[in-house]
């Protein structure tokens, strides 16, 4: 018997020190007590998506149409387009070199025709901050602000 008092007193001298729990001070506010049956969520960042990108460039659909008009308004009518009516060269510009680049602005020196109104609506209206423009036998869609060539129909005039 004097074995289990003593087993309890141990037990019971444990369960006293283990009560004495150091605390360190909190800086700011206290917490707030735990909700007992709520769940708690909290605030997980959502992960950053992929930076969009965007892609001007002339649709196949709007190749075929510039290509299709070309052929039907200038070449069935032996027409050349501006810039080349007075040439008597089969509608090929000059040394047939190209003096632009995609990905590179327009040199300042070649000479820009507006695109046929009636083939602009047929192709539809450039997207916002661009515009059509005729060089030669190609159709260009340059960016406004800095005149950079973003792609091209080429060879109208064959």
């Amino acid at each position: 018997m004097q074995q289990v008092l003593r087993a309890c007193s141990v037990l019971a001298a444990a369960a006293t020190l283990s009560a004495c729990v150091v605390v360190p001070a909190h800086r700011g506010p206290p917490p707030p007590p735990p909700a007992y049956g709520r769940v708690e969520y909290r605030a997980v960042p959502a992960p950053r998506p992929a930076p969009a990108r965007v892609e001007v460039r002339f649709h196949d659909r709007q190749r075929q149409m510039a290509h299709e008009y070309y052929r039907r308004e200038y070449h069935g009518r032996g027409r050349c387009p501006p810039g080349l009516a007075k040439k008597h060269n089969r509608c090929e510009p000059r040394g047939h070199a190209k003096h632009w680049r995609r990905g590179a602005p327009l040199p300042r020196d070649v000479v820009v025709h507006q695109v046929p109104r009636d083939l602009e609506v047929r192709i539809g209206p450039p997207p916002r901050g661009y515009r059509y423009a005729q060089v030669a036998g190609d159709i260009l869609l340059i960016a406004i602000g800095t005149g950079m060539v973003v792609d091209a129909i080429d060879d109208l005039n064959r």
